[in-house]
């Protein structure tokens, strides 16, 4: 039996992370110009890994198994906006990458988020390897998240996530209610909210 146990990520497992995020996301890619681009799709997720990473209050937590980091989640205060140098050069990035269909995407889910305050923690990425998946750890890892945010006094924690994706059922499931609902590419997506 694997031994396993949850931990809060640092800067020296920056490279696993990025490795977990697009080898979860790999075959699964929210957007929908990152299923017609999957290569292109896994740099911009890197890329977002690192605009996040501007922020200093940034928290990452994982789960390594025998020393393996096989599920993670990465969040941040909801009311956090990441400097305009930073999102710019994501907003780059996507554009070389993905071309303008890409940076519209991205652009609708900023545009489409709903107010939220600072004691409100938004969920940016919650990945699970493949071969990991379906034995628990998205639930385990999640509810230390809940019980993250409630020692740390947030009232609920916020997420955006493609209505078509397994991870949406996942969510409900867990006890998450639909915010607020939008069309992305031919898509509808889902600012989804767990009140703690």
């Amino acid at each position: 039996m694997n031994e396993y146990a949850v931990v809060k990520l640092t800067k020296k497992d920056e490279d696993e992370l990025k490795k977990v995020i697009t080898e979860s996301f790999g075959n699964l890619p929210q957007m929908p110009i990152m299923i017609k681009k999957p290569r292109q799709g896994k740099e911009i997720l890197k890329a977002l890994v690192d605009m996040y990473n501007s922020n200093t209050k940034m928290i990452k937590y994982g789960i390594k198994e025998d020393g393996i980091l096989t599920s993670a989640f990465f969040c941040t205060r909801a009311d956090f906006n990441p400097s305009l140098i930073k999102q710019l050069v994501f907003g780059f990035k996507i554009l070389r990458k993905l071309g303008l269909e890409g940076v519209l995407q991205f652009w609708k889910i900023q545009r489409s988020k709903p107010k939220h305050r600072s004691n409100q923690i938004e969920l940016v990425m919650l990945v699970t390897l493949p071969l990991y998946q379906g034995k628990g750890r998205g639930k385990e890892i999640l509810n230390f998240l809940y019980d993250y945010a409630k020692k740390k006094n947030y009232l609920s924690v916020v997420a955006v996530t493609n209505s078509k994706k397994p991870a949406f059922k996942f969510y409900l499931k867990q006890g998450w209610i639909i915010e607020k609902k939008f069309i992305n590419g031919k898509d509808e997506f889902c600012w989804i909210k767990k009140i703690l």
